[in-house]
């Protein structure tokens, strides 16, 4: 995967965690808007990952914080289903958002949680 991207060490270090975030669904998967104009990106267990806010301010957000989004903005996805394995866009999609707010720090340690047998808590979506 390296050579679709800048060989640079930061892009190298995020494609490697890719082959394990990828499985442990902890990459980015899409975003809500709040009512404020705040962005929430979140994984594919819809665990909140970062804020942005509009003055483009970025916060790490716990796991199982209830990001209420608005119903107007909604929520959009940066992908669909397997495309993460098969598409080169989508990956490159992936690794602009995770570059462009610094999140391999946040992703690297949820990482480390769970490979060392801990659990992200989660917010129930449909409460």
């Amino acid at each position: 995967m390296s050579n679709l991207y800048d060989d640079n060490e930061h892009d190298a270090e995020i494609v490697r965690l890719f082959r394990y975030f990828a499985k442990r669904k902890l990459c980015p998967y899409g975003e809500w808007t709040e009512a404020d104009g705040s962005r929430v990106i979140f994984d594919r267990r819809y665990r909140p990952i970062c804020r942005i806010k509009p003055d483009g301010r970025v916060e790490i957000v716990p796991t199982d914080e209830f990001i209420h989004f608005s119903k107007k903005a909604g929520q959009r996805w940066f992908y669909e289903g397997g495309a993460f394995k098969r598409d080169p866009k989508v990956r490159k999609t992936l690794i602009d958002i995770i570059k462009r707010h610094d999140l391999t720090p946040e992703l690297r340690r949820r990482w480390d949680i769970m490979r060392n047998g801990g659990h992200l808590p989660c917010s129930d979506r449909l409460a």
